[in-house]
């Protein structure tokens, strides 16, 4: 009885390279109809995609962009908040990037610009109580900075400029018409947590001290940060 002799690496190799590409996807496609394993093959060979190189972070750019958006985002009408919120929510993701690379001093510095941004034009864009768009995003921020004061335990400068932007936006928050907070809400637990930080550091940096003086005189009008400076002898 006549067998057909199994091909050998070399014979399958040569051809191989006698096929067109379109042949080689005919016969991969038959191969997986045939042996359904070869599909997961198939897909674990695919090229894992690479993230692209990000220019190095310039904050003049990023503080123009911010403040384009306000300048060409119509603001006679309503819902002048959402149109603002939708372009801004984009560079909150940028940094929230960057926080996700522990690229924690640029992120800080990009929510900084975010949040300075919408401060200095936000009575001009606030029709009503209800829309709160742009509260929406300095509070994304705020929590962006929060995960920055995690991620940067050891830089006193930047801790320090992030605590400041952070009581900016609780002072500019209780200064509004509101009967509540609508934007800083989650500020006071965050800079009760980064005083007990800092309680645990005087003793091991002597730089946390004078700015624990700072603060003494910054805290008449955070009654909860008040009341844990107290708690903590500070």
């Amino acid at each position: 009885m006549n067998t057909i002799p199994t091909p050998g690496e070399h014979d399958i190799q040569a051809a191989l390279e006698q096929l067109s590409r379109d042949d080689l996807l005919a016969l991969i496609q038959r191969m997986v109809q045939q042996h359904s394993d070869l599909a997961g093959l198939i897909v674990s060979k695919q090229p894992a995609a690479t993230r692209k190189p990000r220019a190095p972070f310039n904050a003049e750019v990023y503080r123009l962009q911010v403040e384009k958006i306000f300048y060409t985002t119509d603001r006679n009408t309503w819902g002048s908040e959402a149109r603002a919120a939708e372009p801004l929510l984009d560079i909150v993701d940028i940094a929230d990037e960057y926080v996700e690379q522990h690229d924690f001093t640029d992120a800080a510095a990009l929510y900084e610009i975010i949040i300075r941004g919408i401060l200095d034009n936000y009575d001009s864009f606030r029709w009503h109580a209800d829309e709160g768009q742009l509260d929406d995003v300095v509070e994304d921020c705020v929590e962006g900075l929060s995960d920055c004061l995690r991620g940067l335990q050891d830089d006193t400068t930047v801790r320090r400029q992030i605590l400041q932007t952070l009581f900016d936006v609780y002072d500019f928050d209780t200064n509004l018409e509101n009967d509540m907070p609508v934007m800083s809400d989650k500020v006071p637990a965050i800079l009760v947590l980064s005083i007990r930080k800092l309680y645990q550091k005087i003793s091991k940096n002597n730089e946390w001290t004078t700015y624990i003086a700072d603060l003494r005189e910054r805290n008449a009008r955070l009654p909860a940060l008040k009341d844990e400076m107290a708690k903590a002898k500070l």
